[in-house]
């Protein structure tokens, strides 16, 4: 499933389907120019993240993101001066998580 746009004003975020279908992809600009947002969690389904999907998010400081390979679009990060930490989550469902993820790169 895929996320299109944010629209709220949440200074911390998890991204989460309500209806119970995993996001797996973030859309081109879903979250650009968002100014509230200090800390976003992506779920462990996410697959890849679309170009521009982060870019002028400038209060980001912690973003949350399963150890495991996702594909990055072009300009993700543009202009995320305050982004300080990027977290990776392991994967509690019994997956391979940071293992698999370093055997890709």
């Amino acid at each position: 499933m895929i996320y299109e746009k944010y629209t709220g004003q949440d200074a911390f975020l998890t991204l989460v389907n309500p209806e119970e279908e995993p996001y797996t992809h973030i859309a081109p600009k879903a979250f650009l120019s968002c100014k509230s947002i200090q800390s976003l969690c992506l779920p462990q389904d996410i697959e890849d993240i679309g170009d521009w999907a982060f870019a002028h998010m400038q209060n980001l400081t912690d973003l949350y993101l399963p150890a495991k390979p996702i594909t990055f679009g072009k300009k993700v990060f543009l202009d995320c001066e305050n982004l300080q930490r990027i977290h990776v989550t392991p994967d509690t469902s019994g997956n391979e998580g940071l293992p698999r993820m370093l055997g890709a790169a």
